[in-house]
């Protein structure tokens, strides 16, 4: 009996979660002995980040097979490539990372002192990346016209104010995600929440194949995250971050992209100066959202 593609792709989807969670048994353990990838948590414990390597891992087949599967739909492309790209940035960062330079504005003073952080590598090469992936989409169909029936391209200044809205929804979407992860598992809550809500709009194929299988890999490498025993670091964080970015890209209207990125920005400035941690927990119905996400009482 012959499989085909797509069934194949069904069958990679549903395995990212059993992935997710035997890799979360292990890869932790070894992270923290093998590569001393240790880092003090938020209750002064020491443990293993990097940890969102388990979800990479976990989706890794769904993204071969969405390309397999769907061969003529670019965004099955772009999401095989944004999905590895952004978690090796993080992981670089995760690695090699100063810690001491925190925020946009502790990197540009290391860099305005002649210093090269890994956040501002993470930020060019990611910024990139989605640049690529927001031109990639903005020029991938054109427009029916109604008086000829032939397909025209829409305007160059239209297709590059989209490309450009969709690159930094991306790449703001990415860093956001670094930003909220500063407790266990609001990073990967925040993600289910949203992911859910674009899946329940989606019509895409591969998107909704690739953010089926990241959604069910984070349900099972969350309750490892809820024990303290890993974090998902800029590598998990940033890799959800641009999925969701792109996910979101796929299906929003421009004027909706732009409502979601001046969302993001304001995070961002707000960020600068203040403790998100602090922002949530200052506020009740938030700090009770917050908890409730991430299964705490």
């Amino acid at each position: 009996m012959s499989v085909n593609p797509s069934q194949i792709l069904i069958y990679t989807t549903v395995s990212a979660a059993p992935i997710a969670w035997l890799l979360s048994k292990a890869v932790p353990r070894v992270f923290l002995e093998k590569c001393n990838l240790g880092r003090t948590n938020f209750e002064g414990k020491q443990v293993p980040t990097a940890c969102g390597v388990v979800l990479l891992v976990a989706v890794l087949p769904t993204l071969a097979c969405a390309v397999v599967s769907h061969p003529h739909r670019p965004e099955a492309v772009l999401f095989a490539f944004a999905a590895p790209a952004f978690a090796l940035l993080g992981l670089a960062d995760d690695i090699w990372g100063d810690r001491s330079a925190g925020g946009f504005k502790g990197h540009l003073k290391s860099l305005l002192a002649g210093k090269i952080t890994t956040g501002i590598i993470k930020a060019l090469f990611g910024g990139a990346a989605a640049l690529g992936c927001g031109f990639a989409l903005a020029f991938r169909k054109g427009t029916l016209s109604s008086t000829h029936g032939l397909i025209e391209r829409q305007s160059l200044l239209q297709n590059s104010i989209e490309a450009v809205l969709t690159a930094a929804l991306i790449a703001l979407c990415a860093n956001g995600l670094n930003l909220l992860d500063t407790r266990p598992s609001r990073a990967g809550s925040i993600y289910m929440l949203f992911s859910v809500i674009l899946l329940v709009w989606s019509r895409e194929p591969p998107a909704v194949a690739v953010s089926s299988a990241l959604l069910l890999a984070v349900v099972a490498y969350l309750p490892a995250e809820r024990r303290r025993e890993c974090m998902m670091g800029d590598t998990g964080a940033n890799m959800l971050g641009a999925v969701l970015g792109l996910h979101a890209a796929l299906i929003l209207e421009m004027w909706q992209k732009a409502v979601a990125l001046a969302a993001l920005v304001w995070l961002h400035l707000y960020s600068e100066n203040h403790s998100l941690s602090a922002a949530i927990e200052g506020r009740p119905i938030l700090n009770r959202l917050d908890k409730a996400l991430r299964g705490e009482k």
